[in-house]
C-alpha cells in the first residue's frame, strides 16, 4: 500500500540535452541517464544485477572515449523502442548486443 503511490513518481524523459530517469521515494529520488551531447553511440546489452540475474544494460560510448552504463528501470525498458527510435532520429546510433 505504501509503495504503490511511489510508482507514480517514476519518470523517464528525453529531450535535446538528456535522457533521464527519475525514480525512488519523493524525499530521496535517484536520477540516472545520459548527457546526449556527450554520447557517440549507445549499446543495449546485458549484464548481471547484485543477485546475479541477467538484466538489460544501456552502455553509452562517450565522445571522450569513456563509457557510461545504466541499468534502466521498468519504465525505461517498457519504452525502450520509442527511446531508441528518438535517439536514432537525433543521429545517435543504437547497437543491440547479446
Amino acid at each position: 500500500v505504501v509503495a504503490g503511490p511511489m510508482l507514480f513518481l517514476d519518470r523517464v524523459s528525453v529531450d535535446e540535452e538528456r535522457l533521464t530517469q527519475r525514480t525512488g521515494f519523493w524525499f530521496a529520488p535517484t536520477t540516472k541517464g545520459f548527457d546526449l551531447e556527450q554520447v557517440k553511440r549507445i549499446r543495449i546489452t546485458s549484464g548481471r544485477d547484485l543477485k546475479g540475474r541477467v538484466i538489460e544494460v544501456w552502455a553509452a560510448d562517450l565522445k571522450d572515449g569513456s563509457e557510461q552504463r545504466v541499468d534502466p528501470g521498468d519504465l525505461w525498458q517498457r519504452n525502450g523502442v520509442l527511446i531508441a527510435g528518438y535517439l536514432e532520429l537525433r543521429g545517435i546510433p543504437i547497437l543491440r548486443q547479446p
